[in-house]
């Protein structure tokens, strides 16, 4: 298999390192790098996967969680203005990040939102049709769940038990088609209205924060 062939890469639950020889494999539509052991700032040859290039779809599914990734989200380093348009699954939970929420990458998210809600309904089809034929495990409602191929509905950001500052940002409420949220053991401040508008949501876990004031419509 050419290395840049490679659409679906699964390392986790190894002692890994040396993740910057990754950065080859610029056609990965889906990476898993979960409980690795890694330690340190995240790899900048990530942000290679990001970007949306002719005949590539960009990276769909990103799971990174139970590591010990630290530093800004913003490490991310890609000469893309718009990267990550793709991505519709990104776990970072359980990690050591900090600084604000990665607002500039979540409002760019462009997978899930503005996804027409009669589509939401149409007969199920795959990424693996058009992405990958694996699978992916992601933990969504408090529980450890194989999709052996991921729905193209299927929308899952999990950036929980980090230690990010600040508020949510209002800009999450532009993914309208986003099933689960998971922000629990990180923030603070008041809980956006813009929540309201995330109508597709069957799990929201906002628990483990310092949130104040009242609960929004």
């Amino acid at each position: 298999m050419g290395k840049n062939s490679l659409k679906d890469l699964d390392l986790s639950n190894n002692f890994l390192t040396g993740l910057e020889k990754l950065s080859c494999l610029n056609s990965l539509k889906v990476l898993d790098l979960s409980n690795i052991n890694f330690s340190g700032i995240i790899p900048h040859c990530l942000g290679n996967f990001s970007i949306y290039k002719r005949n590539s779809f960009g990276i769909a599914g990103l799971v990174l969680r139970f590591n010990r990734f630290h530093g800004h989200i913003d490490a991310f380093k890609t000469k893309s203005k718009v990267p990550f348009t793709k991505l519709m699954i990104i776990d970072i939970s359980y990690d050591e990040f900090s600084g604000l929420l990665p607002t500039n990458y979540i409002k760019k998210f462009e997978a899930v939102m503005n996804v027409d809600e009669h589509a939401m309904k149409l007969k199920l089809k795959y990424m693996g049709d058009i992405y990958y034929y694996d699978y992916v495990v992601v933990i969504m409602k408090g529980h450890e769940i194989e999709f052996s191929r991921i729905l193209t509905i299927m929308s899952i950001i999990d950036l929980s038990s980090n230690k990010f500052i600040g508020e949510i940002s209002k800009s999450i409420g532009r993914l309208n088609s986003l099933l689960d949220l998971n922000l629990s053991h990180n923030l603070k401040g008041h809980i956006p209205t813009s929540l309201g508008n995330l109508k597709n949501l069957e799990s929201l876990d906002l628990s483990s924060n310092k949130f104040l004031g009242e609960i929004p419509q």
